[in-house]
């Protein structure tokens, strides 16, 4: 229950960790008082947003400097600026997972726009994520003079993988139900070439063109990987044979 107005709430032990919280926050913790009380939807659909795009997250903070300076962000990430982003691989998965329900709902609403059983190699998930490994061990040699190691080499992909899976859902998905496939794939070979490239010079430091050939070999790699991920998706039944 809430103070009456006017007087200060008296102390509650923590829901979450057991310490005295007598204002608003845990001040150990940071979990709110209210976070003891019994759930219900509307409170976890609520908070869920509020989280998401409040000002002070660390979800909003990624997603506009991803589109602002992508290179600096994973330059802060590395040299241990990690509280004040979102985890690499956390920010992919919500990437993903946004994704898959955009392209679900307009291929319900749109079923003669969208082929649910659409075999576009990007558009699969598994593919995604199939790419990241080979991507970071190639740009871990490829730019071997930067010092950087695969570790570090692998958040610049899960970082660049997260935000290019944002602009297809945004961008290519709403084109390919309106446009058709073959305008999406061109739109999605662009962002594939552009954003890593913009990505790579403001991490790595290197001219634009030199960037932009690294980019062109690595995408090489992982075409073979997508197709190899296609070629084992229809063997296990995971994906209709083309």
């Amino acid at each position: 229950m809430s103070a009456p107005s006017g007087t200060e709430p008296s102390p509650v032990p923590c829901a979450n960790c057991g310490a005295t919280v007598e204002k608003s926050c845990c001040p150990e913790c940071g979990q709110h008082r209210r976070g003891g009380e019994r759930l219900v939807l509307r409170d976890v659909l609520v908070r869920f947003v509020e989280h998401l795009w409040d000002f002070d997250s660390a979800f909003l903070r990624t997603w506009l400097d991803l589109n602002r300076r992508p290179g600096e962000v994973c330059r802060d990430y590395v040299r241990g600026r990690r509280k004040f982003y979102m985890n690499p691989f956390g920010y992919l998965l919500l990437a993903m997972t946004v994704a898959l329900f955009t392209e679900s709902t307009i291929g319900y609403f749109l079923p003669a726009a969208v082929d649910p059983d659409d075999q576009a190699a990007l558009s699969h998930p598994v593919t995604w994520l199939a790419m990241l490994v080979p991507w970071a061990v190639v740009w871990s040699w490829l730019f071997r003079r930067s010092g950087f190691n695969f570790a570090e080499n692998y958040v610049f992909t899960l970082f660049v993988m997260g935000q290019t899976v944002w602009y297809e859902t945004l961008l290519v998905t709403p084109l390919q139900a309106v446009g058709g496939q073959s305008a999406a794939m061109w739109l999605l070979f662009a962002i594939l070439l552009a954003y890593p490239t913009w990505t790579g010079v403001g991490l790595y430091r290197e001219p634009v063109w030199k960037v932009t050939l690294k980019v062109l070999a690595s995408m090489g790699v992982v075409l073979a990987v997508m197709v190899l991920a296609i070629a084992v998706l229809v063997e296990t039944g995971l994906m209709a044979e083309p």
